[in-house]
């Protein structure tokens, strides 16, 4: 009988029906846990030292027991068992609270200001209606902070800092306050354009992000250009300096010729107000200049596919040429009245055997009056000479 008693305790342990924590038991006196229980489960942000067996308190009376607890989702999920015959409402409040200054913690129940419905089996508490009261530690340091001045040095020492920091600075301090508040005034009143810029921003990097593959590429494929820039770094930076040497010379040789070139542009005025009248006339006037060999609007008449018409008359007659050349015709012109006319018109010769006798008397030398000469009759004339342009052109 001995040795059966002595085989008990290896047997239960060998066989893993005992566990050395106490908690994962069920202690004699814990409440509703039988039929007379329902349970419920509380969601918690902070489970401080709840331990499962911690009891379930309700205006200091004992009203369950706590089973089991559990980590979900960085929440602490409670398993509690409570009493039938205790009514809950549906919003009753769930806080961690502690018996004495080094008691072991329990739960506490709470009756809101309006109670609505009823707590039912299987309910589940969300973490908005659960909490902690404060623990030993924080209500320690809270009578420390109280005992040392509630941190009133602390604050003593930043004001005498700020007044140092602000000294002979006050102006500056308010117009910089003012300043602050005319650019937050700016930009509450533009919040409508900075959120578009926002959303704008956010649709660009989105767009971006989906074309990463393409941006990538982009930077391999400039890394050679940026790497030929960088070794022709010398060569741009005097290539700058020189822009700057020759900008300094144009704006002196600008400054010195001013007046030059405005009097100049001046004189231009006339001439550009002159072409801006003439309007499409002197673009008309090059079609007829530019001819291959035919103007340029009659182009489409002259040149049919593989073929040309052209109609050429020339009029190299000697009335045409002296009217082309001198601008007026043979018949109105004398030879007397226009230099060039001697080129075409035939010069009338004296006629021969005959010779120019003045008439009349004329004193002489001694006094005495002399007799008039008389002109003798001569031969007819002959044939005139013929001009050398009319000779060359076929006129005579």
């Amino acid at each position: 009988m001995k040795r059966l008693l002595l085989l008990l305790p290896v047997v239960v342990l060998v066989s893993g029906c005992f566990s050395l924590n106490p908690n994962d038991h069920t202690h004699p006196g814990q409440v509703a846990l039988g039929s007379d229980g329902y349970t419920v489960t509380a969601e918690f942000a902070d489970m401080q030292n709840v331990v499962p067996n911690s009891t379930v308190q309700r205006n200091n009376v004992v009203i369950g027991t706590v089973t089991r607890i559990r980590i979900e989702n960085w929440k602490a999920r409670v398993t509690m068992r409570l009493l039938k015959s205790v009514r809950l409402p549906a919003n009753a409040e769930f806080r961690i609270g502690q018996k004495t200054l080094l008691g072991a913690q329990y739960v506490e129940v709470e009756d809101p200001a309006t109670p609505t419905g009823r707590l039912t089996a299987g309910a589940t508490v969300p973490v908005s209606a659960t909490g902690t009261y404060p623990e030993t530690e924080q209500v320690l340091a809270g009578v420390s902070l109280l005992l040392n001045n509630g941190g009133l040095s602390q604050i003593s020492t930043i004001t005498g800092e700020l007044n140092k920091a602000l000294a002979g600075r006050v102006s500056d301090t308010r117009t910089l306050v003012t300043q602050l508040n005319q650019l937050l005034t700016t930009l509450d009143s533009h919040k409508a354009d900075l959120l578009e810029v926002l959303d704008a921003a956010d649709s660009l990097t989105a767009k971006v992000a989906g074309q990463s593959d393409r941006v990538e590429r982009a930077v391999k494929s400039i890394a050679p250009g940026l790497t030929t820039l960088a070794s022709q770094r010398h060569q741009l930076v005097s290539a700058i300096a020189d822009l700057g040497r020759l900008s300094a010379s144009a704006q002196k040789v600008v400054s010195t010729s001013q007046a030059a070139l405005l009097a100049n542009l001046r004189q231009l005025q006339p001439v550009l107000k002159a072409l801006a009248a003439s309007g499409s006339d002197l673009a008309n006037s090059l079609k007829v200049l530019i001819t291959i060999p035919f103007p340029a609007m009659t182009t489409v008449n002259a040149v049919r596919g593989d073929y040309m018409n052209l109609f050429t008359t020339f009029d190299v007659s000697v009335p045409s040429l002296k009217e082309a050349f001198l601008g007026t015709s043979l018949s109105a012109t004398a030879a007397g009245s226009d230099p060039l006319a001697a080129l075409f018109l035939p010069t009338p010769a004296p006629a021969k055997g005959s010779t120019q006798v003045p008439t009349g008397t004329a004193p002489s030398p001694t006094g005495t009056p002399t007799a008039t000469p008389t002109a003798t009759p001569t031969a007819p004339p002959g044939p005139p000479p013929c001009p050398l342009l009319s000779a060359l052109l076929g006129g005579c």
